[in-house]
Protein backbone atom coordinates (compact mmCIF):
# COMPACT_ATOMS: atom_id res chain seq x y z
CA UNK A 1 0.00 0.00 0.00
CA UNK A 2 1.55 3.57 -0.59
CA UNK A 3 0.66 6.74 0.94
CA UNK A 4 1.53 10.30 0.17
CA UNK A 5 2.78 12.67 2.33
CA UNK A 6 2.57 16.62 2.55
CA UNK A 7 5.58 17.26 0.91
CA UNK A 8 4.34 15.06 -2.00
CA UNK A 9 6.77 12.18 -1.60
CA UNK A 10 5.58 8.48 -1.57
CA UNK A 11 6.19 6.00 0.85
CA UNK A 12 5.45 2.31 0.14
CA UNK A 13 4.11 0.45 3.45
CA UNK A 14 4.16 -3.69 3.09
CA UNK A 15 1.74 -5.41 5.70
CA UNK A 16 2.66 -8.94 6.00
CA UNK A 17 2.03 -11.04 9.11
CA UNK A 18 4.62 -12.96 8.26
CA UNK A 19 7.21 -10.22 8.02
CA UNK A 20 6.15 -8.66 11.49
CA UNK A 21 6.47 -12.28 12.87
CA UNK A 22 10.18 -13.02 11.87
CA UNK A 23 11.87 -9.54 11.66
CA UNK A 24 14.74 -11.49 10.52
CA UNK A 25 13.36 -12.99 7.72
CA UNK A 26 15.29 -11.82 4.56
CA UNK A 27 13.60 -11.61 0.93
CA UNK A 28 10.95 -12.48 -0.46
CA UNK A 29 8.01 -15.08 0.53
CA UNK A 30 9.13 -18.50 -0.88
CA UNK A 31 5.33 -19.32 -0.50
CA UNK A 32 4.21 -16.46 -2.86
CA UNK A 33 6.65 -17.10 -5.64
CA UNK A 34 5.78 -19.31 -8.95
CA UNK A 35 5.93 -23.19 -8.82
CA UNK A 36 9.31 -23.14 -10.23
CA UNK A 37 10.74 -20.92 -7.53
CA UNK A 38 9.20 -22.86 -5.05
CA UNK A 39 10.59 -26.19 -6.39
CA UNK A 40 14.01 -25.02 -6.48
CA UNK A 41 13.78 -23.60 -3.01
CA UNK A 42 12.70 -26.99 -1.20
CA UNK A 43 15.73 -28.87 -3.00
CA UNK A 44 18.27 -26.68 -2.18
CA UNK A 45 17.36 -26.64 1.36
CA UNK A 46 15.82 -30.32 1.67
CA UNK A 47 17.86 -31.78 -0.98
CA UNK A 48 20.17 -34.21 1.30
CA UNK A 49 16.95 -35.40 3.31
CA UNK A 50 15.00 -35.96 -0.03
CA UNK A 51 18.14 -38.09 -1.81
CA UNK A 52 18.12 -40.22 1.65
CA UNK A 53 14.37 -40.97 1.53
CA UNK A 54 14.88 -42.03 -2.40
CA UNK A 55 17.68 -43.95 -1.74
CA UNK A 56 15.84 -45.94 1.16
CA UNK A 57 13.35 -46.83 -1.01
CA UNK A 58 15.21 -47.87 -4.25
CA UNK A 59 16.98 -50.11 -1.12
CA UNK A 60 14.37 -51.52 0.05
CA UNK A 61 12.57 -52.77 -2.97
CA UNK A 62 15.80 -53.89 -3.96
CA UNK A 63 16.61 -55.73 -0.78
CA UNK A 64 13.44 -55.90 0.45
CA UNK A 65 14.36 -59.31 2.73
CA UNK A 66 17.94 -57.75 4.12
CA UNK A 67 17.22 -53.75 4.12
CA UNK A 68 14.08 -53.47 5.88
CA UNK A 69 15.63 -54.86 9.19
CA UNK A 70 16.05 -53.81 13.03
CA UNK A 71 20.32 -55.15 12.29
CA UNK A 72 20.11 -52.84 9.45
CA UNK A 73 19.11 -50.05 11.59
CA UNK A 74 21.55 -50.82 13.82
CA UNK A 75 24.46 -50.77 11.23
CA UNK A 76 23.54 -47.71 9.54
CA UNK A 77 22.53 -45.64 12.48
CA UNK A 78 25.77 -47.38 14.63
CA UNK A 79 28.07 -46.08 11.56
CA UNK A 80 27.40 -42.57 11.73
CA UNK A 81 26.86 -41.69 15.15
CA UNK A 82 30.58 -40.61 15.44
CA UNK A 83 30.41 -39.08 12.37
CA UNK A 84 27.12 -37.17 13.83
CA UNK A 85 28.43 -35.80 16.73
CA UNK A 86 31.68 -34.35 14.83
CA UNK A 87 29.68 -32.80 12.12
CA UNK A 88 27.13 -31.30 15.00
CA UNK A 89 30.15 -29.62 16.56
CA UNK A 90 32.06 -28.16 13.44
CA UNK A 91 29.03 -26.97 12.28
CA UNK A 92 28.74 -24.67 15.75
CA UNK A 93 32.32 -23.23 15.02
CA UNK A 94 31.29 -22.79 11.31
CA UNK A 95 28.36 -20.62 12.07
CA UNK A 96 30.67 -18.40 13.73
CA UNK A 97 32.67 -18.03 10.35
CA UNK A 98 35.13 -20.32 11.56
CA UNK A 99 37.00 -23.64 11.44
CA UNK A 100 37.82 -26.52 13.59
CA UNK A 101 40.29 -28.68 11.49
CA UNK A 102 41.12 -30.15 15.28
CA UNK A 103 38.00 -32.32 15.50
CA UNK A 104 39.64 -35.73 14.20
CA UNK A 105 42.48 -35.46 15.99
CA UNK A 106 40.58 -35.00 19.25
CA UNK A 107 38.49 -37.71 19.02
CA UNK A 108 41.65 -39.85 18.98
CA UNK A 109 42.84 -37.99 22.01
CA UNK A 110 39.56 -38.23 23.81
CA UNK A 111 38.93 -41.96 23.31
CA UNK A 112 42.86 -42.66 24.27
CA UNK A 113 42.22 -40.75 27.55
CA UNK A 114 38.97 -42.43 28.23
CA UNK A 115 40.73 -46.12 27.85
CA UNK A 116 43.95 -45.00 29.76
CA UNK A 117 41.87 -43.56 32.69
CA UNK A 118 39.72 -46.78 32.75
CA UNK A 119 42.70 -49.47 31.81
CA UNK A 120 45.77 -48.16 33.66
CA UNK A 121 44.20 -45.90 36.67
CA UNK A 122 41.06 -47.68 36.83
CA UNK A 123 39.05 -44.07 37.57
CA UNK A 124 35.44 -44.69 37.68
CA UNK A 125 33.56 -44.63 34.57
CA UNK A 126 30.95 -41.63 35.01
CA UNK A 127 34.09 -39.44 36.33
CA UNK A 128 35.77 -40.45 32.54
CA UNK A 129 33.02 -39.55 31.19
CA UNK A 130 33.05 -36.05 32.58
CA UNK A 131 36.82 -35.70 32.23
CA UNK A 132 36.57 -36.08 28.26
CA UNK A 133 33.80 -33.97 27.65
CA UNK A 134 36.16 -31.42 29.98
CA UNK A 135 39.03 -32.29 28.63
CA UNK A 136 37.43 -31.32 25.08
CA UNK A 137 35.92 -28.38 25.85
CA UNK A 138 39.88 -26.88 27.00
CA UNK A 139 40.81 -27.90 23.57
CA UNK A 140 37.68 -26.06 22.10
CA UNK A 141 38.94 -23.29 24.38
CA UNK A 142 42.56 -23.25 23.31
CA UNK A 143 41.49 -23.32 19.86
CA UNK A 144 39.19 -19.95 20.43
CA UNK A 145 42.02 -18.34 22.53
CA UNK A 146 43.98 -18.76 19.36
CA UNK A 147 41.43 -17.23 17.37
CA UNK A 148 40.07 -14.33 19.54
CA UNK A 149 43.27 -13.50 21.20
CA UNK A 150 46.20 -14.66 19.57
CA UNK A 151 44.86 -13.14 16.23
CA UNK A 152 45.65 -16.78 14.33
CA UNK A 153 43.24 -17.91 11.64
CA UNK A 154 41.23 -20.74 12.63
CA UNK A 155 42.39 -23.12 9.59
CA UNK A 156 45.93 -22.53 10.99
CA UNK A 157 45.48 -22.55 14.97
CA UNK A 158 43.38 -25.26 14.73
CA UNK A 159 45.29 -27.45 12.69
CA UNK A 160 48.07 -26.57 14.53
CA UNK A 161 46.25 -28.07 17.80
CA UNK A 162 45.30 -30.65 15.67
CA UNK A 163 48.71 -31.72 15.02
CA UNK A 164 49.84 -31.21 18.57
CA UNK A 165 47.02 -33.78 19.67
CA UNK A 166 48.26 -36.52 17.79
CA UNK A 167 51.86 -35.88 19.17
CA UNK A 168 50.35 -36.62 22.47
CA UNK A 169 47.98 -39.47 21.99
CA UNK A 170 51.08 -40.82 20.21
CA UNK A 171 53.40 -40.04 22.99
CA UNK A 172 51.03 -41.74 25.31
CA UNK A 173 50.34 -44.95 23.78
CA UNK A 174 53.76 -45.12 22.19
CA UNK A 175 51.93 -46.41 18.92
CA UNK A 176 50.53 -49.37 20.38
CA UNK A 177 47.30 -50.15 21.18
CA UNK A 178 45.46 -50.05 25.28
CA UNK A 179 44.37 -53.46 26.10
CA UNK A 180 42.46 -54.12 29.06
CA UNK A 181 39.25 -55.03 30.84
CA UNK A 182 36.41 -52.19 30.58
CA UNK A 183 33.88 -52.13 33.45
CA UNK A 184 30.95 -53.89 32.69
CA UNK A 185 28.22 -51.21 33.39
CA UNK A 186 30.39 -48.69 30.81
CA UNK A 187 30.05 -50.66 27.72
CA UNK A 188 26.73 -51.64 28.74
CA UNK A 189 25.62 -47.95 27.62
CA UNK A 190 26.38 -48.64 24.57
CA UNK A 191 24.35 -52.00 23.86
CA UNK A 192 20.79 -50.29 25.00
CA UNK A 193 18.01 -49.29 22.83
CA UNK A 194 14.59 -48.36 22.35
CA UNK A 195 12.41 -49.55 20.22
CA UNK A 196 15.64 -50.86 17.96
CA UNK A 197 17.48 -47.85 18.23
CA UNK A 198 21.00 -47.56 19.93
CA UNK A 199 20.91 -45.23 22.84
CA UNK A 200 23.50 -43.35 21.43
CA UNK A 201 21.55 -42.49 17.80
CA UNK A 202 19.17 -41.12 20.81
CA UNK A 203 21.83 -38.95 22.20
CA UNK A 204 22.60 -37.74 18.49
CA UNK A 205 19.26 -36.79 18.03
CA UNK A 206 18.53 -35.19 21.31
CA UNK A 207 21.46 -33.16 20.83
CA UNK A 208 20.12 -31.66 16.91
CA UNK A 209 16.67 -30.67 18.93
CA UNK A 210 18.66 -28.92 21.27
CA UNK A 211 20.77 -26.96 18.60
CA UNK A 212 17.98 -26.63 16.92
CA UNK A 213 16.46 -24.73 18.80
CA UNK A 214 19.15 -22.72 20.46
CA UNK A 215 19.44 -21.55 16.51
CA UNK A 216 16.33 -21.42 15.42
CA UNK A 217 14.65 -19.48 18.27
CA UNK A 218 16.85 -18.33 20.77
CA UNK A 219 18.57 -15.01 20.82
CA UNK A 220 22.43 -17.16 20.96
CA UNK A 221 21.70 -18.86 18.14
CA UNK A 222 20.78 -15.77 15.96
CA UNK A 223 24.06 -14.01 17.35
CA UNK A 224 26.38 -16.65 16.40
CA UNK A 225 24.63 -16.26 12.66
CA UNK A 226 25.02 -12.43 12.86
CA UNK A 227 28.58 -13.02 13.64
CA UNK A 228 28.99 -15.44 10.48
CA UNK A 229 27.68 -12.95 8.55
CA UNK A 230 29.31 -9.76 9.26
CA UNK A 231 30.94 -9.76 12.18
CA UNK A 232 31.71 -5.70 12.27
CA UNK A 233 27.50 -5.61 12.03
CA UNK A 234 27.38 -7.71 14.62
CA UNK A 235 29.66 -6.11 17.00
CA UNK A 236 28.13 -2.43 16.15
CA UNK A 237 24.81 -3.77 17.85
CA UNK A 238 26.28 -5.19 20.57
CA UNK A 239 26.67 -8.45 20.46
CA UNK A 240 29.60 -9.71 22.64
CA UNK A 241 31.64 -11.48 19.35
CA UNK A 242 35.30 -12.54 21.19
CA UNK A 243 32.84 -13.95 23.77
CA UNK A 244 30.46 -16.29 21.84
CA UNK A 245 33.01 -17.44 19.13
CA UNK A 246 34.89 -18.66 21.98
CA UNK A 247 31.83 -20.84 23.21
CA UNK A 248 31.07 -22.37 19.80
CA UNK A 249 34.61 -23.75 19.86
CA UNK A 250 34.20 -24.86 24.12
CA UNK A 251 31.08 -26.29 23.06
CA UNK A 252 32.22 -27.87 19.99
CA UNK A 253 35.06 -29.24 21.73
CA UNK A 254 32.88 -30.96 24.48
CA UNK A 255 30.73 -32.47 21.69
CA UNK A 256 33.75 -34.70 20.54
CA UNK A 257 34.86 -35.33 24.17
CA UNK A 258 31.84 -36.89 24.37
CA UNK A 259 31.90 -38.39 20.89
CA UNK A 260 35.40 -39.98 21.64
CA UNK A 261 33.96 -41.72 24.87
CA UNK A 262 31.07 -43.63 22.60
CA UNK A 263 34.65 -44.87 20.00
CA UNK A 264 34.24 -48.76 18.89
CA UNK A 265 37.20 -50.54 20.58
CA UNK A 266 38.71 -54.39 20.24
CA UNK A 267 40.80 -55.93 22.94
CA UNK A 268 42.52 -58.75 23.22
CA UNK A 269 43.25 -60.43 26.99
CA UNK A 270 45.19 -63.92 27.91
CA UNK A 271 48.36 -64.66 30.02
CA UNK A 272 51.65 -63.32 29.63
CA UNK A 273 51.95 -66.58 28.58
CA UNK A 274 49.67 -66.67 26.00
CA UNK A 275 50.69 -63.05 25.00
CA UNK A 276 54.72 -63.77 24.62
CA UNK A 277 54.05 -66.70 22.83
CA UNK A 278 51.51 -64.60 19.84
CA UNK A 279 54.26 -62.37 19.19
CA UNK A 280 57.03 -65.05 19.20
CA UNK A 281 54.79 -66.58 16.25
CA UNK A 282 54.36 -62.76 14.73
CA UNK A 283 58.13 -61.24 14.99
CA UNK A 284 59.16 -65.31 14.37
CA UNK A 285 62.04 -64.68 17.30
CA UNK A 286 62.20 -66.98 20.26
CA UNK A 287 59.31 -66.47 23.36
CA UNK A 288 62.15 -65.09 25.81
CA UNK A 289 63.22 -62.39 23.54
CA UNK A 290 59.63 -61.75 22.32
CA UNK A 291 57.95 -60.82 25.84
CA UNK A 292 58.83 -57.00 25.40
CA UNK A 293 56.92 -57.06 22.47
CA UNK A 294 53.54 -58.76 23.66
CA UNK A 295 51.66 -55.47 23.88
CA UNK A 296 52.75 -54.34 20.28
CA UNK A 297 51.86 -57.76 18.92
CA UNK A 298 48.33 -57.54 20.61
CA UNK A 299 47.62 -54.17 18.88
CA UNK A 300 48.08 -55.28 15.91
CA UNK A 301 46.10 -58.16 16.59
CA UNK A 302 43.62 -55.90 17.41
CA UNK A 303 43.84 -53.56 14.08
CA UNK A 304 44.28 -56.86 11.69
CA UNK A 305 40.74 -58.49 13.53
CA UNK A 306 39.11 -55.05 13.46
CA UNK A 307 39.74 -54.34 9.58
CA UNK A 308 39.09 -57.68 9.20
CA UNK A 309 35.38 -57.26 10.58
CA UNK A 310 35.05 -53.83 8.68
CA UNK A 311 36.06 -55.57 5.53
CA UNK A 312 32.96 -57.94 6.52
CA UNK A 313 30.06 -55.12 7.13
CA UNK A 314 28.48 -55.10 4.22
CA UNK A 315 27.48 -59.01 4.30
CA UNK A 316 24.44 -57.30 6.81
CA UNK A 317 22.17 -60.11 5.39
CA UNK A 318 24.02 -62.74 7.35
CA UNK A 319 25.29 -60.57 10.51
CA UNK A 320 28.09 -58.52 10.68
CA UNK A 321 31.25 -61.15 11.00
CA UNK A 322 34.77 -60.91 13.00
CA UNK A 323 37.40 -63.07 12.20
CA UNK A 324 40.12 -64.11 14.16
CA UNK A 325 43.16 -63.80 12.17
CA UNK A 326 45.67 -67.07 11.04
CA UNK A 327 48.95 -65.71 13.42
CA UNK A 328 46.89 -66.45 16.26
CA UNK A 329 44.93 -69.53 15.33
CA UNK A 330 47.75 -71.08 13.22
CA UNK A 331 44.77 -72.12 10.39
CA UNK A 332 42.11 -70.86 8.30
CA UNK A 333 40.09 -67.77 9.74
CA UNK A 334 37.53 -68.52 11.93
CA UNK A 335 34.50 -66.36 11.07
CA UNK A 336 31.19 -65.23 14.06
CA UNK A 337 28.36 -63.70 13.54
CA UNK A 338 27.87 -60.31 15.54
CA UNK A 339 23.97 -61.05 15.42
CA UNK A 340 21.95 -58.63 16.79
CA UNK A 341 24.63 -57.46 19.97
CA UNK A 342 27.23 -55.06 19.99
CA UNK A 343 29.40 -57.17 21.49
CA UNK A 344 30.86 -60.11 20.62
CA UNK A 345 33.04 -62.58 22.20
CA UNK A 346 35.43 -65.15 21.28
CA UNK A 347 37.14 -67.41 23.35
CA UNK A 348 39.72 -69.96 21.49
CA UNK A 349 43.12 -72.04 22.77
CA UNK A 350 46.40 -71.19 21.29
CA UNK A 351 49.08 -73.84 22.12
CA UNK A 352 47.02 -74.75 25.18
CA UNK A 353 46.58 -71.28 26.49
CA UNK A 354 43.27 -69.43 26.16
CA UNK A 355 43.08 -66.36 24.65
CA UNK A 356 39.75 -64.02 24.60
CA UNK A 357 39.10 -61.59 21.28
CA UNK A 358 36.27 -58.99 22.61
CA UNK A 359 34.69 -56.75 20.50
CA UNK A 360 33.10 -53.84 21.48
CA UNK A 361 30.97 -51.86 19.11
CA UNK A 362 30.50 -48.31 21.24
CA UNK A 363 27.61 -46.82 18.31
Amino acid sequence: MTTTNSTGSTSLFVHNSEARDDPLRVGPDPERKSPNHRLLYIVSHHGLVILAVVFVIAYAIILPDTFLSTQTLRAILGASIIVSFLALAEMIVIASNNFDLSVAYSLGLMHIITMGLLVKFGVPWPVVVLIVIGAGALVGLINGLLVEYAKIDSFIATLGVGTILYGLGAWYTNGSQLIGDLPVQFTNINDLAFFGVPLPALFVAILVVVLWIGFEYLPIGRQIYAIGGNRKAAELTGIPARRLVIGAFVVGGAIVGLAGRLCGMLTIRCSSKSGAKIASKMLGVDVDKAVSEIWDALGEICNMVAGNFKNKISGLGDGCMLSVPTVITGGDYRCHSLGNSTTLQINFLFDGDGVIATLEIHN
